[in-house]
């Protein structure tokens, strides 16, 4: 595993870390909006270094060759990383304008879940890496489509997922930094036995 495989890893624990540091001090302090007080703007600037770290664990998966070299996981990972850029455009504009909102959120999250099941089914099918983590960006994309989106769609007014499943989906930052930390590419196939290349004398 190289250098930038270990920071991606690192990056995607910490995002993870953050995202769920940041819903807990939200639902603590009732920063629910802009008028909630200074607490509001320290959830949307934890959140937005969280995607970042989230952004890094993605990147990961391209250095780690874990989604092969083919065309399908390549625009995969971007389109997923195009997504929570979305994610972080979105924070920016509210910190910026003081905003309790933006269009971004749920665009990055439509993207975010199409791309992020993509791309766990890119590194199922590449099989570069072994083991659980195989299944590490499967079980991220997912969750976030199952477990941040659907219940979205569900719930009443602009509420979002309940808290619960928010802090779990900081956990799926910590499931892929620990697959990209351990993993282990897959061993090459083995070349053809001497005498069968038609080669031998």
């Amino acid at each position: 595993m190289n250098g930038r495989v270990r920071l991606a890893g690192a990056g995607a624990i910490a995002g993870g870390l953050l995202w769920s540091a940041a819903i807990v001090v939200q639902q603590a302090g009732s920063y629910l909006e802009p008028r909630s007080g200074a607490g509001f703007f320290v959830v949307q600037a934890i959140v937005l270094l969280a995607c970042a770290g989230f952004l890094v664990g993605v990147q990961g998966l391209d250095w780690a060759r874990a989604v092969g070299a083919g065309r399908f996981g390549r625009w995969s990972v971007r389109a997923f990383e195009v997504g929570i850029a979305l994610e972080i455009l979105a924070s920016a504009m509210i910190l910026a304008t003081r905003s309790d909102e933006s269009p971004l959120f749920p665009l990055g999250g439509v993207v975010m879940a199409v791309a992020g099941v993509l791309t766990g089914v890119a590194a199922i099918r590449a099989a570069v890496l072994t083991g659980w983590q195989r299944l590490a960006a499967l079980l991220v994309g997912l969750y976030f489509l199952l477990g941040m989106v659907v219940p979205t769609i569900f719930v009443p007014g602009d509420a979002g997922p309940p808290p619960v499943l928010e802090i779990v989906w900081g956990a799926t930052g910590l499931l892929l930094g620990l697959a990209l930390l351990t993993a282990s590419p897959a061993p090459p196939v083995a070349a053809r036995a001497p005498g069968l290349t038609g080669t031998e004398g």
